[in-house]
């Protein structure tokens, strides 16, 4: 899998296939009508090997970000280790 991954991260190509997606449409319980749209929950399958690629992605690219120190101090969205708690200690000091 780390193989096939380091091919599409050199490439800079992903596999069409692996974007495809499956929508199924499941009944909410309990509504009085079918026929309302509201009544209705699509549920979007993503196939399994490309969210195991974008995972090893995605860490790939939060480690260069910050080896690289590509993202300010102040950036707390998505970080490992910054939380609110982070964002108000520096708002104190």
């Amino acid at each position: 899998m780390v193989q096939l991954v380091n091919v599409y991260w050199a490439l800079g190509y992903f596999l069409a296939r692996f974007k495809e997606v499956r929508i199924v449409v499941l009944r909410k319980p309990s509504k009085p009508s079918y026929s309302d749209p509201g009544a209705w929950r699509p549920i979007v399958l993503l196939n399994t090997i490309s969210k195991l690629i974008e995972s090893l992605m995605t860490k790939r690219l939060s480690q260069a970000a910050k080896e690289y120190k590509l993202l300010p101090d102040t950036q707390m969205g998505a970080r490992l280790g910054r939380s609110t708690k982070t964002i108000l200690e520096l708002f104190i000091a």
